[in-house]
Formats: structure tokens, C-alpha cells, sequence
């Protein structure tokens, strides 16, 4: 194993140029401090931006931090901006600072070694061959090292699957999960921020998408890896093939639906996405009437997030539906 000086040593190039934003909403704090440990092993700098939780507070962050070396920066808001505002929080921060890329996380992603370096050197490998590069992120696995993601790009109907084969160091992509995503401060300045009107899901997507249509390129890194869960659970089911779904809590259904009818009447979304993002609530719909346990509660979600785009409200969910007749 390599000791934290010599990995930190490695690194020190990379990682003071680096500013990690991490948004945190009722962390597991024993997962949350595995992942500053990982952290700290690769960059200095940590803005960690909490969502008004109640189980996180200033003095439990010291905590935490005890014998790890990290420079770490606490905001805890006063409200629930949902991740888009955190992320946002966070990214202004970073670039007050002066730092050149942040890289996002979630509470529950812990990075592999070397994983930011791996992200940094493949951007600026990229932009040496006269890419623009707006973002570049990481391959996951759950915490017990299965199920490794691919990297997709969606061609109208399905999702075409891009091998990492031998040799490859990274390849081109329409969306990264924001968790473990290492952007640009000056793509940034000129795409603009994460959509807060999205709140939760889709927000990746959204400015992804909004990158690659102003003309930036997104890549994935087939040599970076991080531990990440989709969901809650995952479960595996039978439809034409073999298929992976990830289970949410009930009100997650409402952003899903919601923010991605949203997306679909936007012009800038391309239409092989907007495709694509009907058939997966299509079949996300037809899975939870027939399969799914509290599907009507999931449902009376998504019918929700269906009638909020119809009325025209974005944001946060405004009326809890969990406990009403």
C-alpha cells in the first residue's frame, strides 16, 4: 500500500489546481469520512456544501478530519438547494479560489487511487489534440467491486454501449454522472452552472447536454474508477435482455418524470436523448405497474412530476404525497 506522504507527493502536480466539491444532504458520516480519507490522498482542497442537514454540523467535520491532511471548507446552508444549488455553492467557491477544475462528488462516492490524476491528465491530453473539454469522469462499481459501469451514447431508441477495450484511454460520451466528473473552470465560465430549477435528477444531463450542444466534448476515462451506487438497490430483471433497475426512494420518481419531460422540451436537448428518455419512462412506467413493491405510491409520484411540468413548476417538490390520502 502506499503511504499517504508518497501518494500525496505523486499527486502534488495535479492536486493544487483541483478544488473537490462534495454536497452532502444527511451523509452516512462513517461512508462520508472513508471517502475525505480517499480524498485526501489526491487533492488538497475540499469545499464540502451541506444541504441543511441536522446530523452535520462544524464541529463533527473536525471530527472526521482528525488525522487526515486535508484542507477542508465547510458551507452549511440554511435550506435544502437540492444538488444542483450545493454543486453550484460549491463551484463558486472553488473558482473565488482561483483553482482550475473541481471535481464533484457525492457523499457516497469514494474515488480509487490515483483517480483524479488519471481524470486531469486524460483533459489535458484531450485539449492538446484541439478538443474543447468540458468535463471528464470516472468508470464506478459498487462498494464490493461489482457491476462496472460502461460508458454509453444514446443513438435515438437505445443506448450504444462503448467498450473500453485494451488501449483505450478514454472515449467519447453524451452524459457523465456528476459524482467523480472533473470539470473545467473556464468550460464552466462559459456554459454556465448546473440548472437549479432541476434540483435533483437529471441535472448531469441537463448540462452535459447543454456542453455538448454550445460545442464542448465530454469523455469518459476508461483507467479511473470510483466506488458509486446507483439508487438504493439494484435490481436485476428480464426484458428483450438482461437489465439492471435502480430503486429510489418514492419522491425521486417525481424529479425523474418531471425534470425529464423538462429536458424533452427543450431545444437544445438533442432529439436521440429526447428519444431515448421516453423510452426509459416508458419502461421505468411499465416496470413499477407490474413489478415494482409500493408501486402506487411510485406511481402517484410520477403522475405528480407529470402534472407539475404541465403547470410549469420546477424547483423543490413543494407538497410532501408520502403520508396523504
Amino acid at each position: 500500500m502506499i503511504s499517504h506522504s508518497i501518494q500525496s507527493s505523486i499527486n502534488d502536480e495535479y492536486n493544487s489546481k483541483v478544488a473537490v466539491v462534495l454536497v452532502t444532504f444527511y451523509p452516512d458520516l462513517n461512508r462520508l469520512q472513508e471517502s475525505l480519507f480517499e480524498l485526501s490522498l489526491q487533492v488538497k482542497h475540499v469545499i464540502l456544501v451541506d444541504n441543511n442537514s441536522l446530523n452535520i454540523n462544524e464541529y463533527i467535520i473536525l471530527n472526521l478530519k482528525k488525522n487526515i491532511e486535508l484542507d477542508l471548507e465547510f458551507l452549511q446552508l440554511t435550506e435544502n438547494t437540492g444538488i444542483a444549488g450545493g454543486l453550484n455553492k460549491g463551484i463558486n467557491r472553488a473558482r473565488d479560489q482561483g483553482f482550475s477544475y473541481v471535481l464533484l462528488m457525492d457523499q457516497d462516492s469514494i474515488p480509487l487511487p490515483n483517480m483524479v490524476k488519471t481524470l486531469q491528465e486524460n483533459m489535458i491530453e484531450l485539449e492538446s489534440s484541439g478538443f474543447h473539454v468540458a468535463a471528464t469522469g470516472p468508470r464506478f462499481c459498487d462498494s464490493n467491486g461489482k457491476n462496472l459501469s460502461y460508458f454509453s451514447r444514446h443513438s435515438y431508441w437505445r443506448t450504444q454501449r462503448l467498450e473500453c477495450n485494451e488501449g483505450t484511454k478514454s472515449v467519447l460520451v453524451d452524459i457523465l454522472i456528476s459524482s467523480g466528473t472533473l470539470l473545467s473552470i473556464g468550460a464552466i465560465d462559459q456554459i454556465g452552472l448546473m440548472d437549479e430549477t432541476l434540483f435533483i435528477d437529471h441535472v448531469d444531463t441537463e448540462w452535459c447536454l447543454r456542453a455538448k450542444f454550445a460545442g464542448w466534448s465530454i469523455f469518459g476515462v476508461c483507467d479511473a474508477y470510483m466506488y458509486h451506487t446507483l439508487g438504493d438497490r439494484r435490481q436485476k430483471f428480464w426484458f428483450l435482455r438482461w437489465r439492471y433497475i435502480s430503486y429510489h426512494l418514492p419522491f425521486r420518481y417525481y424529479y425523474i418524470f418531471r425534470n425529464g419531460v423538462i429536458l424533452m422540451r427543450r431545444p437544445y436537448i438533442s432529439l436521440a436523448w429526447k428519444l431515448y428518455c421516453f423510452n426509459q419512462l416508458c419502461m421505468l412506467f411499465g416496470y413499477f405497474v407490474l413489478f415494482a413493491p409500493n408501486r402506487w405510491l411510485n406511481l402517484r409520484m410520477m403522475w405528480h412530476g407529470l402534472v407539475d411540468v404541465w403547470h410549469g413548476n420546477s424547483g423543490k417538490l413543494k407538497v410532501d404525497l408520502s403520508n396523504s390520502d
